[in-house]
C-alpha cells in the first residue's frame, strides 16, 4: 500500500498512517549483494542487488518519513531503519504467532524418519540459497551417520536451482502441499539453514510452537530474543550437522529442546503482542520507541 501514501496525505483530512516495515527490505538486497561478489557464477546477480539495494535504501527512507508511526518486527530491522532515517524511531512490534492453532495440531503427514523438514517459499532466494547449502554442505554428513534419513523441503514454487537435488539420496521436494502444520508435525528436527534475509522467520515461530527440536543459522533466528536458548543455533557446515544428528539420535535432546522451544513461542502469541501496540495506536502523537515488546518470553 506504500504507493498510495502520497494519495492518502492529501485527502482533506488524512488519517493517521501507520507504516509497517515487515521487512528492511534495504538490508535483505544488500545481504544478497555482498553474499553473490564472493562467487563468480552469481556476478549478474550481485549487480543487481547493488543496485537495488540503494534504490529500496532511497524508497524505504521516503516511506518511512511519511508515516506518522513505523513498525518494525526486531530491534535490529528498527535501528536498520533508524540509520538512514534519523529522525525516526520505529517501535517494535515482533511477528507473532496464533499460538494454539500449532501447539494444539496433531496431524502429522507420513514422513521416513528421521525427517529433517524445511518449509518456505521456495521461489524465494533466502529460502533456495539455504537449501542448497544445507543440501551441498551440510546432508552428506549427516546422511554419513544416518543413512535412512529424509530432508524433507516443503513449499509452493520450487525454484529451478533446487531441480539438481532431485536425484540425491534422502532428498524430497514436496512442492505445494494442503497443510505445511502436517510436516512440521511429523519433522524429527526443523532445519532453518538461511544464510541471507531480513526481518524475522516465522518458519521460526510455526516449528517452535510445536514444540519442534529447532537447529538454526544465527542469522535464520535473528531478530528473536535470546533465540538460543529456545533452540540450537549453528553457523558452520560440521557444527549443523552435528546438531542434527545429536538431535535425531537422543530423544531427551529433542523432548528438552522442544519444551524450550514451546515456552519461547508463547511468548509470540498474538494475545501477549497485540496490546502494546494497540496502546501505540491510541497515542494521539502516535511516537515510535525503538525497544523490543516486554511481552516475549524470557529465559
Amino acid at each position: 500500500m506504500a504507493p498510495y501514501l502520497d494519495l492518502v496525505k492529501a485527502c482533506q483530512h488524512p488519517p493517521r498512517v501507520l507504516f509497517d516495515d515487515h521487512n528492511c527490505e534495504y538490508i535483505l538486497q544488500k545481504r544478497a549483494a555482498k553474499t553473490d561478489w564472493h562467487k563468480p557464477e552469481r556476478w549478474i546477480g550481485a549487480i543487481y542487488s547493488s543496485l537495488q539495494w540503494r534504490k529500496l535504501k532511497r524508497y524505504e527512507s521516503e516511506v518511512c518519513r511519511g508515516a506518522d508511526c513505523v513498525v518494525s518486527v526486531s530491534a535490529e530491522d528498527a535501528l536498520a531503519i533508524n540509520r538512514i532515517v534519523p529522525d525516526v524511531h520505529p517501535l517494535v512490534i515482533p511477528n507473532g504467532i496464533s499460538y494454539n492453532e500449532y501447539a494444539n495440531y496433531y496431524d502429522g503427514a507420513d514422513l521416513h524418519q528421521p525427517a529433517f523438514v524445511f518449509t518456505g517459499t521456495m521461489n524465494f532466494r533466502p529460502n533456495v540459497d539455504g537449501v542448497l547449502w544445507f543440501a551441498r554442505q551440510v546432508w552428506p554428513a549427516i546422511l554419513e551417520v544416518l543413512p535412512s534419513a529424509h530432508f524433507y523441503i516443503v513449499g509452493r514454487h520450487p525454484h529451478n536451482r533446487l531441480n539438481i537435488l532431485k536425484d540425491v539420496p534422502g532428498i524430497v521436494i514436496t512442492g505445494g502441499v494442503p497443510e505445511t502444520r502436517s510436516y512440521i508435525y511429523a519433522a524429527m528436527v526443523y532445519v532453518v539453514p538461511l544464510l541471507i534475509g531480513g526481518g524475522t522467520r516465522l518458519k521460526i515461530l510455526e516449528s517452535t510452537a510445536m514444540s519442534k527440536a529447532v537447529v538454526s543459522t544465527t542469522l535464520g533466528a535473528e531478530g528473536f530474543v535470546h533465540p538460543d536458548k529456545a533452540m540450537i543455533l549453528a553457523d558452520t557446515p560440521g557444527d549443523f550437522a552435528a546438531a542434527c544428528i545429536l538431535l535425531a539420535q537422543d530423544a531427551e535432546e529433542r523432548r528438552k529442546w522442544g519444551e524450550r522451544a514451546s515456552i519461547f513461542a508463547r511468548g509470540y502469541d498474538w494475545e501477549a503482542l497485540t496490546p502494546p501496540l494497540l496502546a501505540q495506536l491510541d497515542n494521539p502523537a502516535c511516537v515510535s520507541t525503538v525497544r523490543e515488546s516486554s511481552t516475549t518470553a524470557q529465559f
